[in-house]
């Protein structure tokens, strides 16, 4: 009980931290709905993040260095204009991640890393000239994995205690997307 009491606060940690530099990694193309005619469009992008702090002298004073890992993202989609008022469309993208490692200081070895894939299908509607709906099916497939390191997974149990990793197992979870298209009048139901 003491591991899991002792993962779950330095998850809490670490998942805050992370939230600190954010999690939504690609935001979701959804325009491409919007684009003339049919449609295609790819993306990548090598992301090299610096996130940094200075822990507290309760934990030694000290600074994080760089925490932030580097990752890479790629994206696509595919849209077809079916008539003049229905499009559909096919999204692949890596919408949500960290990677966090501590290389230095009182967390020196913390690290954790979650990443995803989403596949959403989607349609249009023109209702009216300036009147448009979308909405459709996404699936997500996420995993994640965290190490403790000895040192500190000992400081918080209060008795020696070894390295812990923990890895959540790939997870996939279907949900809807329903809106229209201006951020005025945004809405937006459901997971993911």
């Amino acid at each position: 009980m003491k591991n899991v009491m002792t993962a779950g606060a330095a998850l809490l940690l670490t998942t805050s931290i992370a939230s600190a530099g954010g999690i939504d990694r690609t935001g979701n193309p959804y325009s491409v709905l919007f684009e003339d005619g049919n449609y295609a469009q790819l993306s990548f992008s090598s992301v090299m993040p610096e996130v940094s702090g200075d822990y507290p002298a309760t934990f030694g004073g000290g600074s994080t260095d760089n925490m932030a890992e580097s990752y890479l993202s790629f994206g696509a989609a595919v849209k077809y204009a079916v008539t003049s008022d229905l499009d559909v469309a096919l999204f692949i993208t890596q919408p949500y991640g960290a990677d966090a490692s501590y290389e230095a200081g009182a967390y020196t070895g913390l690290a954790a890393e979650w990443n995803s894939t989403q596949l959403s299908v989607l349609g249009k509607f023109k209702a009216a000239e300036g009147v448009s709906l979308y909405g459709g099916l996404s699936i997500v497939q996420s995993d994640a994995e965290i190490t403790i390191p000895a040192a500190l997974a000992s400081a918080a149990a209060g008795a020696p205690t070894p390295e812990y990793t923990a890895q959540a197992s790939s997870d996939v979870q279907v949900g809807y997307v329903v809106g229209p298209p201006t951020s005025a009048l945004k809405l937006r139901c459901g997971s993911p």
